[in-house]
């Protein structure tokens, strides 16, 4: 097994995420230095369209004021909107010692949908 690491510039996914879906894409300790609003969409839209089966994601639990380059912010709301096919599984509460983690598992609306199916 060799890891390989892509360059991810918020805006764009590498060519080579592009096509492929992984088990499962992680986010720890990203959300909360995105500062602007369009950029955390473009990364939460990345972070769930290359997961076939689940999300987790760090610090995203409240949403507070920008402080320096920190945004906290309420992913829960955006993802029970715009991530139907999405649901929450798990999460942890967040306080000043540790963030909150969030964990999405896919649901598939027709069997025929799921890649675990036609394996």
């Amino acid at each position: 097994f060799m890891a390989r690491f892509l360059a991810y510039d918020g805006h764009f996914l590498p060519a080579e995420l592009e096509s492929h879906l992984f088990d499962l894409t992680v986010s720890k300790s990203v959300v909360y230095h995105i500062l602007e609003e369009e950029a955390f969409l473009v990364y939460l839209m990345h972070l769930f369209s290359t997961s076939r089966m689940y999300v987790i994601i760090t610090g995203c639990s409240e949403e507070n004021q920008m402080q320096n380059h920190i945004r906290r912010w309420r992913c829960v709301d955006w993802i029970d909107h715009a991530m139907r096919d999405w649901v929450l599984v798990h999460s942890t509460p967040q306080d000043e010692l540790a963030e909150s983690i969030l964990v999405y598992r896919r649901i598939w609306q027709r069997e025929s949908q799921n890649p675990e199916s036609s394996r």
